[in-house]
């Protein structure tokens, strides 16, 4: 999902942020996730996709 990649590259720092350990930010990275989409995506999807690259990120 293009959204979900440009957000993830766009905050960087929050990124790095969660993958060293501060998992509450999840929940900023959704938001932006559903602000990119304009509240038109999927929650659960967005969410699956948002997890899903950033284990990638994690190596996992």
């Amino acid at each position: 999902m293009a959204a979900v990649a440009g957000v993830l590259a766009a905050n960087e720092a929050m990124v790095r942020d969660y993958l060293a350990g501060k998992e509450k930010l999840f929940g900023a990275l959704m938001g932006q996730c559903m602000a990119a989409l304009k509240g038109k995506g999927n929650p659960q999807v967005v969410s699956e996709v948002l997890r899903r690259q950033l284990e990638a990120r994690r190596g996992g």
